[in-house]
């Protein structure tokens, strides 16, 4: 039997507006490909959406939080168990840019064992779709190393959102940095960042507050409407 060439694993919590979009994302690029949803224990339709798209769904616990180092223990382990060749580890509104081509021809080159990719914050509106949202800017925030090949890779060490790693692997890894895209999704519409931002900031934990992880989420609405602005006015075509 052959090995599933790539699985994605995304982490979750009350994403039933964008979760079919996400998986639908990455399904067109690697049709073959596996998806487990690692849901932070939803109350939502997220967790019924994904089982009807035929992926496999584990659950973790962080006492109804966002725990920021229960998220990053979930991103350093979860995927070490796949049999696949290709691992993407990514939150519910992060799409990367990455196909079935790009992945069997790295096989056949050895160009890379983990990508740095190349991120750009979206911006949208109410009637944006997934086809329709393809303007953004750049983001250091978002160039994630989220990409990588499971046996070359033995640790990642996320930090905190997975900004940045620490990755180990089986002798010198090879990076490939600004490849491929990466685009996070969340200012995909107005009503998103409002919503999705009121919900997380409520569920920040103490300590993550204390290390003053997931601080973006408790700003002011002001803040983002700012930010918005701004990136709606500096967008170009991404994609």
């Amino acid at each position: 039997m052959n090995r599933p060439l790539l699985e994605v694993f995304i982490i979750s919590w009350n994403e039933e507006k964008i979760i079919s979009d996400i998986i639908t994302w990455y399904r067109d690029r690697v049709p073959e490909c596996l998806i487990t949803l690692m849901d932070n224990e939803s109350t939502d339709n997220t967790v019924k959406i994904a089982e009807q798209m035929g992926c496999n769904v584990t659950y973790f616990s962080s006492n109804n939080q966002m725990d920021e180092l229960t998220l990053m223990n979930i991103r350093n382990t979860c995927w070490k168990g796949s049999e696949a060749e290709y691992i993407i580890v990514c939150d519910a509104d992060e799409w990367v840019d990455v196909n079935r081509d790009i992945l069997l021809r790295n096989n056949e080159e050895k160009e890379w064992d983990i990508c740095k990719c190349f991120g750009y914050e979206m911006f949208g509106y109410e009637h944006d779709t997934p086809d329709t949202l393809v303007m953004g800017t750049w983001s250091a925030g978002y160039c994630k190393p989220i990409l990588f090949k499971k046996d070359r890779v033995l640790e990642t060490n996320f930090e905190a959102g997975s900004h940045k790693c620490n990755a180990r692997g089986e002798g010198e890894l090879k990076w490939k940095i600004n490849f491929p895209n990466l685009y996070h999704t969340k200012h995909r519409s107005w009503s998103n960042v409002i919503d999705r931002c009121a919900l997380l900031a409520a569920r920040r934990s103490q300590d993550s507050k204390n290390r003053g992880w997931n601080f973006h989420y408790s700003l002011p609405e002001s803040a983002h409407k700012d930010y918005r602005e701004n990136g709606l006015k500096n967008s170009i075509r991404v994609r």
